[in-house]
């Protein structure tokens, strides 16, 4: 596995780092800025406040909570080119948006979220994604009326 690193976000309020060594390990940091800040809030109950990075041989279960799965992990893989077992990737390049709760996780690049996204919005050209997504409409059951949303 590649080493990477994402930005983890609290309610929109940058909160720390999670990043992949290059030996496969996990840490996981809660910025300074953001330990100062009065009213400060863990991410989650497993990983409470602290300066000291947490480390761990696995992605922390509550950021692997935070993945998709099925279908729509079936799409993300395909639609990222993601090895399907490799959860860190697809936290840093999925869970920037439409997450559970209040934090946001984005791969750390030069260029924001917004960037990102309009970079990535580029697929919605490809002939493929088409039968991608019609693949992807055959397997989900019947919407309710006036939805007209995958």
């Amino acid at each position: 596995m590649k080493p990477g690193a994402g930005k983890v976000f609290y309610a929109g309020e940058l909160a720390g780092r999670i990043e992949r060594t290059d030996d496969g390990r996990y840490l996981f940091t809660y910025w300074p800025e953001y330990l100062a800040r009065p009213g400060a809030r863990a991410v989650s109950l497993t990983l409470p406040l602290r300066s000291e990075p947490y480390e761990s041989p696995v992605l922390f279960s509550f950021f692997a909570g935070l993945l998709a799965e099925g279908n729509l992990k079936d799409l993300q893989v395909e639609i990222f080119a993601i090895h399907p077992d490799d959860d860190f990737t697809r936290l840093i390049k999925t869970a920037g948006w439409d997450t559970i709760g209040a934090v946001t996780v984005e791969e750390e690049t030069d260029e924001g979220i917004a960037e990102a996204l309009y970079r990535d919005a580029e697929f919605e050209r490809s002939p493929d994604i088409g039968i991608t997504l019609e693949k992807l409409d055959q397997q989900i059951p019947a919407r309710p009326r006036g939805c007209n949303a995958l």
